[in-house]
């Protein structure tokens, strides 16, 4: 996304876009990666001054409620937006997964879940504070220290910690937007038919160097207010030039990465066409680069090449994640089960545990006014004696199963409509306070295929791939239902409109792994010369996932819907490649 523009496909969903934007990607040889986007209506963009808690909210919606949250004041945001993700995943019978050996804890177990807002949308120009009635985080650290020598009263410390972190995944998340902009446009350029006019490339490369640029500027202007910063002699300011190099440094490697990007854009592009300006969009690229490897080379930050040795490449991954996690951080949205929903997840075992108590009592009585009569004493060593202990044994066992069987029947609620997991989403505000700001509702469960909506049976019959490589042997599907309420009024630190809420979910495949066969296969085959020769076949397996979204009413009915079909094909060693159906 915004922050991380990685190199290996991803699936884009396209359909949904008005209200809701999904990728799917390998992550790695066992998870596979779903990035969700719950768009928000557009708010105002009027700069936010007051410096009191302003609450907006962010919220999963039920899809059978949609109201108020509880617990949470809705002065502010009288309206809510509601959506819904429901994950299909059809498991071939090779894969013997089913609800036996894959229950629903180990699939909780197996989910890895990060929800965050979306980094504010700027420009550099807005960044940099040059749009008039702009807010930016540049300009609240321009403002707190003129804050600062005007003798004022200031937010606090943290307040202004915030802000660096804000601007440094704005920045990000503008500079690789632009990227992809720019990636667009040269695939478009090289698609078409013909060669194109020197106008023409000039101008695309002219929105290139601009873009750079504007980042170039951006961070020059970032750096020049840290100088502001340490140059004070106020101790409580450590902290927020420690955040200002720690910022810096962060975006200076994306810088590189994003710059990396580039030079290739101009490789394809020097390979296709000869023209000055694809030349000088090099030039350009190297020039920037040239100012910031100085300044990293004062500062003692890490410079890898290629060439560097594999204790300082580990040490370069490992340091970049840490500061990307510092970094991100002040859009990290924390998780909460709700505090009445465990003991309400407790009543179905509780429900279960007081029949088989029932059982047991009733069958002790029974046993024991047996036994109690005169002819039982008299054979109590006897054959009615071994008849008496039998049935107690046997008693105890369908209590037993009694307390399992009916844990297992009332683990959904006394109802059976309770959902697995009931959370609650907090921020913290400006003050630092953690607010609740939205609710999660998750269920998962293994159902039969011709138990599947109609929707998502003629999707699958309809795809002409499907039945390419067949949809039999399929004897189980996880349903996996996700559901989020998001208030429509929510400001990112009290100032800045959130325009998204970022929900990523990783999912390990690990357990359909165990039974699958190794990854290549030997067959005998016959050329045209009538000679055998032994060629060795990939073995892969199917494992097909089909997303459905909707957008929920204040009622929570479904009022927009939309669907993707993908194909995982796995081999005994994991992941192999994502293919889109629909």
């Amino acid at each position: 996304m915004g922050e991380n523009l990685k190199t290996e496909p991803r699936s884009t969903s396209k359909s949904p876009k008005r209200f809701i934007k999904s990728s799917v990607a390998l992550h790695d040889r066992t998870q596979l990666e779903t990035v969700f986007d719950y768009f928000l209506p557009a708010v105002s963009k009027a700069p936010v001054t007051n410096s009191s808690d302003v609450t907006g909210r962010t919220v999963r919606v039920d899809r059978t409620a949609a109201g108020k949250l509880p617990g949470l004041k809705t002065s502010e945001n009288s309206a809510t937006i509601g959506y819904e993700v429901e994950t299909y995943l059809f498991y071939p019978r090779q894969f013997g997964v089913n609800e036996h050996t894959y229950p629903k804890e180990r699939f909780y177990a197996d989910v890895r879940p990060m929800l965050r807002f979306r980094e504010p949308k700027m420009g550099f120009k807005t960044m940099v504070g040059s749009r008039f009635g702009g807010i930016s985080p540049l300009l609240f650290l321009r403002n707190y220290l003129e804050g600062l020598d005007a003798g004022r009263t200031v937010e606090p410390i943290q307040n202004a910690i915030d802000e660096v972190r804000l601007f440094a995944c704005a920045y990000i998340g503008t500079y690789f937007r632009g990227i992809d902009r720019n990636r667009k446009r040269i695939h478009r350029l090289l698609a078409t038919q013909g060669v194109p006019t020197s106008d023409t490339i000039a101008k695309l490369c002219g929105r290139i160097c601009r873009m750079v640029e504007r980042a170039d500027k951006a961070l020059l202007e970032f750096r020049e207010i840290r100088d502001l910063v340490i140059s004070r002699s106020e101790h409580h300011l450590d902290a927020l030039a420690e955040e200002m190099r720690i910022a810096d440094e962060y975006c200076y490697y994306r810088l590189r990465d994003g710059a990396a990007y580039l030079l290739q854009f101009h490789q394809r592009l020097s390979n296709q066409y000869h023209d000055p300006a694809i030349d000088d969009l090099k030039a350009k690229i190297l020039h920037v680069l040239a100012i910031h490897d100085a300044h990293a080379q004062v500062a003692g930050f890490m410079m890898l090449t290629p060439t560097s040795s594999n204790s300082d490449k580990e040490k370069f991954i490992h340091r970049k994640g840490e500061l990307k996690r510092r970094i991100w951080e002040v859009l990290f949205l924390e998780i909460r089960t709700v505090p009445l929903f465990a003991v309400q997840r407790q009543i179905g075992a509780m429900i279960a545990a007081g029949l088989a108590a029932t059982w047991a009592l009733i069958a002790q009585f029974l046993l024991i006014v047996r036994v109690s009569q005169p002819e039982a004493l008299a054979d109590g060593l006897g054959i009615s004696g071994l008849v008496f202990l039998s049935a107690g044994i046997l008693a105890y066992i369908i209590k037993d199963r009694i307390k399992e069987i009916g844990r297992g029947y009332f683990g959904g609620g006394v109802f059976r409509r309770m959902p697995d997991h009931s959370e609650r989403i907090y921020y913290k505000n400006r003050s630092g306070k953690p607010t609740a700001v939205g609710e999660i509702k998750e269920t998962a469960k293994f159902i039969q295929p011709e138990d599947l909506p109609f929707r998502i049976t003629e999707l699958r019959e309809n795809t002409p791939e499907a039945h390419v490589y067949g949809t039999g042997g399929i004897t189980r599907v996880l349903q996996y239902s996700k559901s989020i309420k998001l208030s429509g009024k929510l400001r990112i630190l009290n100032r800045y409109p959130l325009r998204a809420v970022h929900d990523i979910l990783r999912l390990n495949i690990d357990a359909c792994l165990p039974k699958l066969g190794e990854p290549k296969r030997t067959i005998d085959l016959v050329t045209v010369d009538g000679e055998v020769e032994a060629v060795r076949f990939p073995k892969v397996y199917y494992l097909d996932m089909i997303l459905s979204y909707s957008k929920l009413d204040q009622d929570g009915r479904k009022s927009q819907q939309a669907l993707d079909y993908f194909r995982l094909v796995i081999d005994k060693n994991g992941l192999l490649r994502i293919e889109r159906m629909n």
